[in-house]
């Protein structure tokens, strides 16, 4: 189906002024279609600016625009249009993406608008195949119609789509996005805002730009979001977990919308109950991940549960949001949480900001006008336990200092849009900074509204509900019954795999305010039964039916990162608040150790750990031995889970003179990490480590840190001997001999490396991806599968390296993952590299030796790591 037309731009203003002529004269949703059919085609030709809005908008103009607004604004700016598009100005640097859909399918898409259009939300849309042309190549997909409101599909031109190209495909580094009109994403203020955020540390939406065409007609510049996935989270320096979503919006679109006699104490989508999760099926296979489902789920169910949520990054985005006045971003449609597996506490991922605007009252009254979710309450009604307090709000302030450039970094694509300043934004910072003991106040005395409830629904009420419970299915068979309504409801039966159960004419009491207790059934419906089990239940002769939540776990939800346990640890003394010391010998663990706070070992000190037995330490730690009585962790006999360190940026890890012994990696509850030794952010500080017999999946697992390593010796691995994960510093005068994986594996890295020795090494020497940097300067790599692998968009530089006895190449750069869209790139200078076809270039991808690049050749990469010495 292909569509192309161009009208005069004095025939579209002519139409317009007819439309709006007979506005109140014909119906008003026929015409509303037309008017924005009339006015996307327009900003289809792309005429220059982004939105009418934007036309007259210099930073923060908030006041609604209607179409005599929006047109006013266009007819001022008339000429500057007509000249624009007379010069006809070239985006050269802006990307085509081209979609074709077939008809049949996008007659679906259109029928789907036709539904949303009557409904006035979109329900269900149907996902059709299409192709995308991009950068000359071609690319299969899946498309679906996107939005919750018209906004997103009113007109048939630049309609709101979401893509996902199959076969792992990317495009501008995205394998999954959204296509929307600017002002659909609030350009340019969502993107300023979310980018301030990001660069904060949050995790946030990414927008880009491209022209876009459907079917052959052109529809325009228009945002590209990407979608959370598991690369969306790799670039954001995460690893791949569990992103919650909490409610939905069926409330506000199927039911509060659309029923004028609604009950307003109606339960439905309540963030408290609903949850879901991004690829919940696939995720849901794999038991680590529904014991961590599980817990979240029930620790939402409890009226104070502050500490399933990261209180930084939330005061982030809150104090961010209180800056900008407007906490559209927080709502929980546009907000999701991600689970990080290494803190197990919620992060959020926010989307959608409107424009800022500015504080015209008192503080407190702005303050206590904030509608905020179920999340925002614990963490604000905890706040008050916190140190330290005003840190939060002084590092959101110091965000916003380029903000202005910010707004205006797109501009070039719509170079008749207003500037806009950041005048409004200083005004709040200053009033805000002023009136910060007010702010303090508030946050210190903030409480959880109680819930209110009158009455209950009547009979006409109670047509239109649309669910009548919430039920959640255990594994040892419980079905945990939450009621909807403060009245009865009656379960009339419950169907199992299609067939009745014994339990039938069941009364479920109605909810009581401020509490979820649910009614509890025992069944013998047990083990994992998703999609199983359905409710069916009636109330004031109303009937529905509900489909069980999936199966959630009664064992294995502990998680050892809340609390501790120092008992029975005759050894360790307290030496001051949150400070603790451990008295020089040789002690027997055998049981898990968790510290809160630092943690002191010195020399002559010898730690003999269980099998089920490990140390956590939250804070920091000195470990300071000596070359000659160095401190040694090592097991009873059967290697132990090993140590973990979780700090914050401000914490240090020294370790000096110490060697471990046998460590099989710790899992526990819902932590599992990969390493036999993991430290997790704050400052690290190694010389003259040794660690050895490991049978951790990583022997040392560094992550999210700045470090400084010197002497660090790795041997007798089974797997990976150095795991260095989104690190920013130095590896010198280190050894790594008999690894059965990779000797040291960057991912998102900036480290110099010098004086470095690997032999004996499985698979890599050294592997450098995930968009890493690394300089490395005199080693020996000996005895090896691969010398150097060098993919994913990172950048590396050898000086005086020998490479000698290797298995497969001494040197590779090649593209493994596809949604990083930067060349890889090795150089070589002054190296030996003895063997016979020492090197692979893929297409692609640099690699030079001495200043001559090495020729490029096709690499199948599966094939790569299929078999031989990178298998995996």
């Amino acid at each position: 189906m292909v569509i192309k037309s161009r009208k005069s731009h004095l025939f579209i203003y002519s139409a317009l002024i007819i439309l709006i002529a007979f506005y109140f004269s014909f119906d008003r949703k026929v015409l509303t279609v037309a008017v924005h059919d009339v006015y996307s085609g327009f900003m289809s030709d792309d005429p220059g600016f982004s939105t009418a809005r934007n036309l007259v908008d210099t930073g923060g103009d908030n006041k609604h625009q209607n179409i005599f607004l929006k047109l006013q604004s266009m007819a001022s700016n008339a000429y500057e249009i007509i000249l624009y598009k007379l010069r006809n100005n070239q985006h050269n640097d802006l990307k085509n993406i081209d979609v074709s859909i077939k008809f049949s399918n996008f007659k679906k898409i259109l029928n789907d608008r036709a539904k949303a259009i009557e409904k006035d939300y979109l329900d269900g849309p149907s996902v059709v195949n299409a192709t995308i042309n991009y950068d000359g190549r071609s690319y299969k997909a899946k498309v679906r119609l996107k939005g919750d409101l018209g906004d997103h599909w009113l007109s048939k031109h630049r309609m709101s789509l979401r893509v996902s190209l199959k076969n792992g495909g990317t495009i501008l580094g995205f394998n999954k996005f959204s296509i929307h009109k600017p002002r659909a994403r609030q350009y340019p203020y969502e993107q300023a805002f979310q980018g301030t955020l990001r660069q904060g540390g949050n995790i946030t939406a990414i927008h880009k730009y491209a022209s876009i065409s459907v079917n052959g007609e052109d529809w325009g510049v228009m945002s590209i979001e990407e979608n959370i996935s598991k690369e969306f989270l790799e670039k954001q320096r995460l690893k791949d977990s569990l992103v919650f979503r909490f409610s939905d919006d069926k409330k506000w679109l199927r039911y509060n919308k659309t029923v004028i006699d609604n009950f307003p104490y109606y339960r439905y989508s309540d963030s408290k109950l609903i949850a879901t999760i991004s690829k919940q099926r696939k995720h849901l296979k794999n038991e680590l991940n529904r014991k961590r489902y599980t817990y979240v789920l029930e620790e939402r169910l409890k009226t104070h549960h502050p500490k399933l949520y990261s209180v930084e990054s939330h005061m982030r985005a809150f104090f961010a949001s209180l800056l900008w006045r407007n906490q559209h971003t927080l709502s929980d449609s546009n907000s999701r949480y991600y689970l990080n597996p290494y803190t197990l506490q919620l992060e959020p991922i926010t989307s959608d900001q409107g424009m800022f605007s500015l504080i015209t009252e008192e503080l407190d009254k702005d303050l206590n006008r904030m509608y905020l979710t179920e999340t925002y309450d614990q963490v604000l009604s905890s706040f008050s336990d916190y140190k330290n307090k005003n840190k939060y709000f002084v590092e959101v302030l110091g965000l916003f200092d380029n903000i202005e450039a910010k707004l205006n970094q797109y501009r070039k694509y719509f170079p008749l849009d207003a500037y806009k300043q950041d005048d409004i934004l200083l005004q709040n910072m200053d009033l805000i900074t002023k009136d910060k003991a007010i702010l303090y106040k508030w946050l210190e005395s903030y409480r959880i509204n109680d819930e209110k409830v009158k009455g209950n629904p009547t009979n006409a009420q109670a047509k239109d509900f649309l669910d009548h419970l919430h039920v959640r299915h255990y594994d040892d068979g419980r079905l945990l019954i939450f009621n909807l309504l403060p009245d009865e409801v009656r379960v009339n039966r419950i169907v199992f795999g299609g067939n009745e159960t014994e339990y039938e004419n069941l009364i479920i009491p109605g909810y009581v305010a401020n509490s979820y207790e649910p009614y509890l059934l025992q069944t013998n419906i047990k083990g994992i039964q998703d999609d199983q089990i359905i409710i069916n239940s009636s109330y004031k002769n109303n009937k529905r039916s509900i489909l069980a939540y999936p199966t959630l776990l009664s064992k294995g939800m502990s998680n050892p990162l809340i609390g501790s346990s120092i008992s029975n640890t005759s050894f360790l003394i307290k030496k001051d608040v949150d400070s603790w010391e451990v008295i020089p010998g040789e002690w027997t663990i055998k049981s898990p150790m968790i510290i809160n706070g630092s943690l002191r070992i010195n020399e002559d000190t010898h730690l003999n750990f269980s099998r089920d037995s490990y140390l956590i330490v939250k804070g920091e730690i000195e470990f300071i031995g000596s070359k000659s009585r160095p401190i040694i962790f090592d097991s009873l006999g059967s290697g132990w889970k090993g140590i973990y360190v979780l700090s914050d940026k401000h914490n240090k890890s020294i370790l000096h003179n110490v060697i471990f012994k046998d460590t099989i990696g710790l899992s526990d509850g819902l932590l599992s990490l990969s390493g036999g030794v993991s430290i997790y952010g704050g400052n690290v500080d190694i010389k003259e480590v040794s660690i050895e017999g490991s049978t951790a999946e990583d022997a040392l697992n560094i992550i999210n840190s700045s470090i400084n390593i010197s002497g660090l010796k790795i041997k007798n691995t089974i797997s990976d001997a150095f795991d260095c994960d989104y690190c920013i510093g130095k590896i010198i005068n280190s050894k790594f001999s008999y690894i059965n994986g990779d000797a040291i594996d960057l991912s998102g890295s900036e480290v110099e490396i010098k004086n470095i020795n690997a032999s004996n090494v499985k698979d890599k020497g050294l592997s450098i991806g995930e968009a890493s940097t690394v300089d490395i300067k005199d080693g020996v790599f000996s005895n090896i599968g691969v010398g150097v692998a060098v993919k994913d968009g990172s950048k590396a530089s050898f000086v005086n390296m020998t490479i000698r006895n290797y298995d497969l190449y001494a040197a590779m750069t090649y593209s493994k993952k596809k949604h990083y869209d930067v060349f890889s790139s090795l150089k070589l200078k002054n190296c030996l590299l003895e063997g016979d076809n020492p090197y692979l270039r893929q297409v692609n991808t640099l690699l030079t030796v001495d200043g001559v690049e090495v020729e490029e050749r096709e690499v199948d990469v599966k094939d790569l790591y299929s078999s031989g010495v990178m298998k995996k």
